[in-house]
């Protein structure tokens, strides 16, 4: 019961609709399609429309968090060097 209260009240979703998106998932992460082992996959929701995405385990959802957090930092920066810094010259035959 109190489960299914801090679904509707933070979530806005049902233990039903949990339990659908979880069968849907085949009971693993939604980005690394690990099986948390014993525990429950957290509902992965965007913080500016409140609307759920899906289920993800610990350590995805903590990702993704930070990474939206950071995202256009971390985008902008992979433009700028995702190819490695242009100040520095790489030898053709080097791994880069």
């Amino acid at each position: 019961m109190k489960r299914a209260r801090h679904l509707k009240l933070r979530y806005g979703i049902t233990i039903e609709q949990y339990e659908q998106m979880l069968a849907s998932q085949r009971g693993g992460c939604a980005i690394c399609g690990s099986f948390p082992g014993g525990k429950r996959l957290a509902v992965d929701h965007c913080h500016v429309t409140g609307r759920v995405r899906a289920l993800l385990c610990p350590q995805c959802n903590r990702s993704i968090g930070y990474y939206e957090f950071i995202r256009e930092r971390a985008e902008s920066y992979m433009r700028r060097y995702g190819k490695g810094n242009p100040l520095l010259q790489y030898d053709s035959g080097a791994q880069q």
